[in-house]
């Protein structure tokens, strides 16, 4: 079998880590690890931690983010998969079990993810006795929408050190910028399966909407300079909609009506034509929007974001 580290990074988050640690001491594919890396907490966080005794390897950095805390994490851990699960996520009890069997029986597989989970309980989830095949993930799919939650990923030791480690330049979309560099010389895929639950989903982007559009436009940049976008012009004016899609969801949630208007404005005149299902709810996501944010129904508006995060 695979030994597995887990990578947690944290900050301020002593009450909900508990339950993190907890999804993965529960499952039942046994972890050789887990990596706590406390990016500097001022609350309880270290206390809490300890609680757990040698179950944790516990680290502490200065506050500088974490994708920094990711990387200490990556140079600590001994196994040969890594998984990644945030402070507010938790994962189903046979999580690992499930990608851990995939990746044995495909050698070719470099990451896998799963789909997420709307009940924190799991109460939905039910693995079929047949096999269920994992989703393969396209790099040109990738490259216009980030397709995995950070989350639910498992990756090989082996393919975290040939792609190096996270990017500290993009602080809001780090882990999407990685998962690119990976797609572009291996074999990533989805299990099918909402495995991975969150309790959070939009907090840390919708109070920085402008720094979140920032980070987006650096990865759009990024495979423009490595090339990818030659030949594709279509795909990139397609990756831009999207982007200013999700500032004008981002905007709203933060109660900026009309900067949410603007944005939605912007995406159509990248992209006019429909979104395909996947990258969107359905094919006229953009038109309900326009709709909700003309008459300022608020309600409307926070029903349909919620049906887009899903």
């Amino acid at each position: 079998e695979y030994s597995v580290s887990v990578i947690l990074p944290c900050y301020n988050d002593a009450p909900l880590i508990v339950g993190a640690i907890q999804s993965v001491l529960a499952q039942t594919f046994p972890v050789r690890e887990i990596l706590v890396i406390d990016d500097r907490s001022s609350d309880n966080t270290k206390d809490v931690i300890l609680q757990f005794g040698d179950r944790i390897r516990y680290f502490r950095q200065e506050h500088r983010g974490v994708a920094h805390a990711r990387n200490l994490g990556l140079r600590n851990a001994v196994g040969e998969l890594v998984a990644f699960i945030d402070t507010d996520d938790r994962w189903y009890f046979r999580k690992l079990e499930v990608q851990c069997r995939y990746l044995e029986k495909d050698s070719s597989l470099a990451m896998i993810g799963t789909d997420q989970s709307y009940s924190f309980d799991f109460q939905s989830v039910v693995i079929p006795q047949g096999e269920v095949s994992p989703t393969v993930v396209p790099f040109q799919d990738l490259i216009v929408k980030n397709r995995f939650l950070n989350s639910s990923i498992v990756i090989r030791r082996e393919v975290l050190e040939s792609t190096g480690e996270f990017s500290t330049l993009i602080p809001l979309s780090s882990d999407y910028e990685y998962w690119l560099r990976v797609a572009e010389f291996f074999k990533v895929a989805n299990v099918p399966l909402p495995l991975t639950s969150r309790i959070r989903s939009w907090n840390t982007f919708s109070s920085h909407p402008e720094k979140a559009f920032s980070c987006g436009l650096q990865i759009i940049k990024g495979l423009e300079d490595r090339g990818h976008w030659r030949g594709h012009r279509l795909l990139k004016q397609k990756a831009k909609a999207l982007l200013w899609y999700s500032s004008s969801l981002l905007n709203d949630e933060a109660g900026n009506r009309g900067k949410a208007f603007l944005c939605l404005f912007f995406s159509c005149l990248n992209y006019p034509l429909p979104f395909k299902c996947g990258d969107t709810r359905n094919h006229f996501a953009r038109l309900r929007r326009f709709v909700a944010l003309a008459r300022g129904n608020v309600h409307e508006r926070i029903v349909a974001k919620r049906l887009e995060t899903r």
